[in-house]
């Protein structure tokens, strides 16, 4: 996976805005990460905790730990 400097990742970001080319490069970039073994996983179940949390939210269903004392 190659990795990208933070300056040179910002930098892209800002030219995006006038270059379609650079942000297709920069999407191929984000991809190898968001898709990588360790990382897809959490993102799958943090979308999924956001949707059990709307539901809920919408059932007017409030779930409240135990306080341990």
């Amino acid at each position: 996976m190659q990795s990208m400097p933070i300056e040179e990742l910002a930098q892209a970001f800002i030219t995006a805005l006038w270059n379609v080319e650079t942000h297709l490069a920069v999407m191929d970039v984000f991809r190898q990460w968001y898709r990588a073994q360790f990382v897809e996983p959490a993102i799958v179940m943090l979308f999924i905790c956001q949707i059990v949390t709307i539901v809920f939210s919408m059932l007017g269903i409030h779930v409240v730990a135990n306080k341990v004392s």
